[in-house]
């Protein structure tokens, strides 16, 4: 459905240009945007660099277990639900960071809007349809500061080279994209 989180994103990163493989993951549907869908991340066929995750708190970590299975390099965790929430989702949060410890699996999130790479066109947000290319990148903790300057600068088309939204910081944090954007 167009309204859902993943659908937008999915559909973001289909008109970015991304020119990687992509493979939806959905056990509730065959086919998404004319891409054919899978049940479970174990079943595609190749080796995966990075998993959008945008499913319900709840279900996150058996979608993480399987990135791991997988071999999953990197994943973004869209999903809300977790330490923002209070003590619950503190303790769901926690079942995350003990997933991922003995893994090589790197997280971004959860809780986060996205990240975007206008030099390779990869867009996993849900809030930023077009992509201006610009040579300013940036990082935000706050998704809904995130998303109002993504709406100014759509507006004045201002572009940026990357756009990494931190979330809860359960894995990856500052420190590691401010390294990373350094030569940027």
């Amino acid at each position: 459905h167009k309204e859902k989180l993943g659908y937008q994103v999915f559909d973001n990163l289909i008109k970015s240009g991304f020119k990687g493989n992509i493979y939806p993951i959905n056990p509730d549907a065959c086919e998404i945007l004319g891409f054919k869908s899978v049940n479970k991340i174990t079943d595609v066929n190749e080796d995966i660099d990075l998993a959008i995750i945008i499913v319900p708190a709840a279900i996150v970590p058996e979608v993480l277990k399987d990135c791991v299975e997988k071999k999953v390099s990197f994943a973004i965790i869209i999903s809300s639900g977790f330490s923002e929430l209070g003590e619950k989702g503190k303790i769901l949060q926690e079942k995350i960071v003990d997933i991922i410890a003995p893994s090589n699996l790197r997280v971004l999130g959860p809780n986060c809007l996205g990240i975007f790479n206008t030099h390779n066109n990869l867009n996993t947000t849900f809030a930023a349809p077009k992509l201006t290319k610009g040579s300013i990148g940036v990082i935000f903790q706050s998704g809904a500061l995130g998303v109002a300057l993504l709406d100014w600068a759509d507006k004045y088309q201002f572009g940026f080279s990357k756009f990494v939204s931190l979330g809860n910081k359960v894995d990856i944090d500052e420190s590691e994209i401010l390294n990373f954007l350094k030569d940027d």
